[in-house]
């Protein structure tokens, strides 16, 4: 009997290894494609992508235009957004927590929300939602979620301060040509 039990937990805990492995795995994939990647829709696709074969979920980005709303900047297919969608992304952006199904924040949500979360604040966020309606992720998947939801913030992060480099950089050529003109 001690033997056999040893020998089962030896085998969860293999299990529990690889599985940790694939998770790993597929987020240093994710890090390689967006650290290629040239621009923020090419990082964004890559995150959608990356996502949706990892967790089996359709999947949404939506990033807030400058100075407005959030607006839509990558998904599968057909990954609808109707008011009770809304009300959950936007809480999950306001706050900057986790909301919709599976939280305790709108439960009846078709998805889950997670803000994509920098030191410069909520860059964005993350939507998942299983293509089998009331499948919730799993402890790991959920844990698997946060580590895709991290490093895309990291990526729109990035994008953002190139473009805000190349807006410094254009106005002060524009300021070195006035200059130059005077």
């Amino acid at each position: 009997l001690v033997v056999s039990g040893l020998a089962a937990r030896v085998r969860e805990q293999l299990q529990a290894l690889r599985e940790r492995e694939r998770q790993v795995e597929a987020l240093n994939a994710l890090s390689r494609d967006l650290t290629s990647a040239v621009n923020l829709d090419a990082m964004l696709q890559a995150v959608v992508r990356h996502v949706n074969q990892t967790l089996s979920r359709e999947v949404v980005v939506l990033i807030p235009r400058p100075g407005g709303p959030l607006e839509r900047r990558a998904s599968t297919t057909d990954f609808m957004l109707d008011e009770s969608e809304l009300g959950a992304i936007h809480w999950a952006f306001e706050h900057s927590e986790t909301a919709g199904m599976g939280t305790n924040i709108f439960p009846n949500a078709k998805a889950r929300y997670v803000p994509l979360k920098t030191m410069r604040g909520v860059m964005g966020i993350l939507g998942v939602r299983p293509r089998q309606p009331g499948r919730f992720l799993t402890s790991a998947q959920r844990q698997q979620l946060e580590g895709f939801a991290n490093l895309a913030a990291l990526a729109v992060e990035r994008a953002s301060l190139a473009e805000e480099a190349n807006r410094a950089q254009v106005l002060g050529e524009a300021e070195k040509l006035q200059t130059d003109r005077k």
